[in-house]
């Protein structure tokens, strides 16, 4: 599963699990000019996101370090995947949206370490 994040347009993403709540009880604040456009999407075999660029986010991080470094990178598409995998794109693969999975399906926990 993903959770879809999108910058202008609005897309976050975000994966089989996710580790971002329900869009109603978010904790998490989104940058300037970001909305959730997907809470929860179905994985597929290819990349959702295109021209995507993928990096792994340090333990004390949250979502809202994905957004950012996909903006400041100059894309507009982000997402999470497993909880730390942050990937950056410039829309959906193929210009095909991805199917919506139900939020209950996007549940992943951050792995924060402990500090």
């Amino acid at each position: 599963m993903y959770h879809f994040t999108e910058y202008g347009i609005g897309v976050d993403c975000d994966g089989p699990e996710t580790t971002l709540p329900p869009v109603e009880d978010s904790v998490y604040d989104l940058p300037e000019g970001w909305r959730i456009a997907m809470p929860c999407a179905v994985d597929v075999p290819e990349r959702v996101l295109s021209d995507v660029i993928v990096s792994y986010l340090p333990s004390t991080a949250d979502p809202y370090h994905c957004l950012s470094s996909c903006q400041s990178q100059g894309y507009h598409f982000a997402g999470l995947e497993y909880a730390d995998e942050c990937y950056c794109g410039t829309g959906y693969s193929g210009g095909v949206t991805p199917a919506a999975a139900n939020v209950s399906d996007c549940s992943m926990r951050l792995k924060r370490s402990a500090a």
